[in-house]
């Protein structure tokens, strides 16, 4: 309840703001109070009374709204632009609502301290305007700063998500030696085969029908490559841009058949990098152990990160995952390289998940990945 100029020149406070904060702190009892108290003095003593008996006291409405602030449409705001440029960032709805708790704890304990202050000074206007004025004053350089320090954490590290698709067979590591594997057709020598379905993001395994060993393992190509060039150019010269696929992997129902599924990241044969079914990681000069041989379901992930514009000196960075976990260490490379995404199988289906379906998460938090910032 507002209090005009006419009513705060007054000397006794009025008995409608007495009765409101009588009622906020007692509930709807007071209004038979009120009617059967005639006298205007009698019920301004028994509300008063009852104010000063209560210790838990609340404030009306307003001084709430006042106390709230644009704070909250800040923020809100700021979230709706980051889904428009659908840009995946890490929890911010629930950090979000963590500084909205945490704002709404601090609004409730200065609350009962200036429901006291009221209670104690005689122009009540005056006194709530002071604390007001002060109180959000304070609250919105803190949460300014909180917002400042939000933003820019979500401006380190930005995951770009350019369409993409499985499209085509390597020629070399295919079916067999006679380069007659189109995606979708027939091995002419009577091999297993890939076949590309689901627009792209699935990678079918056609055994041999004839004998095992016509089942070799086959490389399938994604459609674009992970390079700078695929940046959007909204994203500020300040921030780390992220690419990243994941495969699951799903063998043969046939425990005894010898299965194998690779991921990685592709140049030509002297530059590539992979992780396997069998536990190696592989480039074109290494071979190293990070697991022992995989069985079941596995889902692989490949990220690679270039660094910002700022920073022209900073390594291109690749890393691995596994079942939602970092694999092995990071790689930094000394310049920037167009590296293509591709898959290898053998005796197994692939589904590949390049993130343009927002009803398949990836396994691996992205938003949580650190990147060598200091680099």
């Amino acid at each position: 309840m507002t209090l005009t100029k006419k009513q705060q020149n007054n000397k006794q406070i009025p008995i409608e703001l007495i009765y409101e904060i009588s009622r906020s702190i007692n509930g709807y009892g007071n209004l038979l109070i009120k009617k059967q108290i005639n006298d205007t003095s009698k019920q301004q003593k028994y509300f008063v009374s009852k104010i000063k008996c209560s210790e838990n006291v609340l404030i009306s409405s307003r001084i709430i709204y006042l106390f709230s602030g644009n704070t909250l449409k800040e923020i809100l705001n700021y979230f709706r632009k980051i889904n428009k440029r659908k840009i995946m960032v890490v929890k911010l709805e629930d950090l979000i609502k963590k500084i909205e708790i945490e704002k709404e704890e601090k609004i409730r304990k200065n609350r009962e301290e200036c429901a006291n202050e009221l209670l104690r000074m005689p122009k009540i206007q005056d006194i709530l305007d002071g604390i007001t004025e002060q109180f959000n004053k304070e609250i919105e350089e803190e949460y300014k700063q909180k917002m400042e320090e939000l933003k820019k954490k979500y401006e380190e590290q930005v995951l770009v998500l350019p369409k993409n698709k499985l499209v085509k067979v390597d020629e070399v590591m295919s079916c067999c030696d006679s380069k007659c594997l189109p995606a979708g057709s027939f091995c002419c020598n009577g091999n297993g085969i890939v076949k590309i379905r689901e627009c792209g993001i699935f990678a079918k395994y056609f055994c041999s029908t004839q004998n095992l060993e016509g089942n070799r393992p086959i490389m399938v190509f994604a459609e674009s490559e992970f390079m700078r060039a695929r940046i959007p150019s909204d994203v500020s010269g300040q921030t780390y841009v992220v690419f990243y696929c994941e495969m699951k992997v799903i063998p043969d129902t046939d425990e005894n058949m010898d299965w194998k599924a690779e991921l990685g990241l592709y140049k030509d044969a002297n530059c590539f990098f992979r992780v396997s079914s069998n536990g190696h990681y592989y480039t074109a000069t290494t071979k190293r152990m990070f697991s022992e041989l995989l069985t079941g379901c596995v889902i692989f992930g490949v990220g690679q990160i270039f660094p910002p514009r700022n920073k022209p000196n900073a390594p291109t960075q690749i890393f691995f995952t596994m079942d939602g976990k970092q694999i092995d260490k990071t790689i930094l490379m000394s310049e920037d390289v167009d590296l293509l995404p591709h898959i290898i199988v053998k005796n197994c289906d692939a589904e590949v998940n390049f993130g343009m379906d927002d009803t398949k998460p990836f396994t691996y938090d992205i938003g949580k990945h650190e990147a060598a910032y200091d680099n």
